[in-house]
């Protein structure tokens, strides 16, 4: 299988970099961990909020970022492009770089300034249209004459064909893993007992963005919290100094992670707070 695939029961995780100055935290110990950290980058749909496209934080969720925003960089790592993540990063008065459509852009919700970015050339990107085109739903593509001129007119960041059925997304994504130019995955759908392909340029994951992001806040990664429980966060948690999982994620991923916080449904972005920024 092409190693730019990230499956949902095959995961290929993409870190190249050197992790031995981890160190693997305990439940128990973690409370004592030193709070050094200098940046909290968090996964939306599944870890700040639930899985619906106008979810908010909860009130508790709310306030903890808040007190945490004063002790360092708070914000997003989520495959959300700009207008899906606005009204969470404004809702949380988020400032400085946040990481959107899977880590092809980092923006500033203060300033709306794109701080860096990596699109899907054209070409491709008329390539995975075609394969979506091939697959679509109905509910999807009602014009897909309209959507191709789109792609080609318009900067993509990332693609997604939302709402199919499992074995439909297995269908697309094993046509789009032949493209090399970029990583696909599926995950749930906004549409209870559905799934949505993302495709990304392959050197646009979220830990490409936890790269950049400090860089242009002169941190190295070793000072990141990140938090997330999808299998697209696999990058996320490979990237940073301290590795969260939800208690909701796969067992694949919280194998890999530092740390398990509570799940989404009992605020687990409000102890992980707690314990290492608090």
């Amino acid at each position: 299988m092409s190693n730019n695939v990230i499956l949902v029961n095959e995961i290929q995780p993409e870190s190249k970099i050197d992790r031995s100055w981890r160190r693997k935290s305990s439940q128990d110990d973690s409370k004592n961990m030193i709070k050094k950290f200098k940046a909290l980058m968090i996964d939306c749909d599944g870890t700040l909020v639930q899985h619906e496209e106008l979810a908010l934080p909860s009130q508790r969720v709310s306030e903890a970022v808040h007190k945490a925003s004063k002790k360092l960089h708070v914000g997003l790592a989520t495959s959300r492009g700009l207008k899906e993540a606005r009204h969470i990063a404004q809702h949380l008065d988020l400032t400085g770089p946040s990481i959107l459509n899977g880590g092809a852009l980092i923006y500033d919700f203060q300033t709306e300034k794109v701080l860096w970015e990596k699109p899907i050339p054209k070409t491709v990107a008329q390539k995975i249209a075609d394969i979506f085109i091939q697959y679509h739903s109905p509910d999807f593509l009602r014009n897909p004459a309209k959507y191709v001129e789109y792609v080609y007119s318009n900067t993509v960041y990332n693609m997604y064909c939302p709402a199919q059925p499992e074995e439909i997304a297995r269908k697309i994504l094993k046509a789009i893993e032949k493209i090399p130019e970029v990583s696909v995955t599926y995950v749930p759908s906004w549409t209870k007992g559905k799934f949505d392909v993302l495709v990304y340029q392959a050197s646009a994951t979220k830990q490409h963005g936890i790269f950049e992001v400090a860089k242009l806040l002169n941190l190295n990664p070793k000072d990141f919290i990140v938090i997330g429980d999808g299998y697209n966060d696999f990058p996320l948690l490979e990237a940073a100094g301290l590795a969260v999982a939800m208690g909701n994620a796969s067992e694949e991923l919280k194998a890999i992670a530092d740390y398990v916080a509570p799940t989404v449904d009992e605020d687990g972005v409000v102890d992980v707070i707690e314990r290492f920024v608090l």
